[in-house]
């Protein structure tokens, strides 16, 4: 935990955003995320059908991996391409 709270935030290229829940919450957390890392490319897994606006390096839909093998290949092409930042944003409504 050492440097946790740190006032220093790290440079990222890549961010990996996995939301389920508001997306008036997650438009709130992206805006902040845009902010802070306005050079990183933004990459979305959710389970919404459409994209929020704003673009996106990289857009998944939870529906378009319906078997568990398709949602294994998924994770391991994160695996293979792993992101400098991962957010994970889940609220409950």
């Amino acid at each position: 935990m050492k440097g946790f709270f740190q006032d220093d935030v790290p440079p990222a290229r890549d961010i990996l955003l996995i939301e389920s829940g508001s997306q008036h919450i997650f438009a709130r957390a992206l805006g902040a995320i845009r902010q802070s890392f306005p050079e990183a490319r933004l990459h979305l897994v959710t389970c919404w059908p459409d994209a929020p606006p704003g673009s996106f390096a990289s857009f998944y839909r939870v529906r378009d991996y319906p078997s568990r093998r398709d949602k294994l290949r998924l994770l391991g092409s994160f695996r293979k391409k792993p992101a400098d930042v991962l957010v994970v944003l889940c609220s409950k409504e």
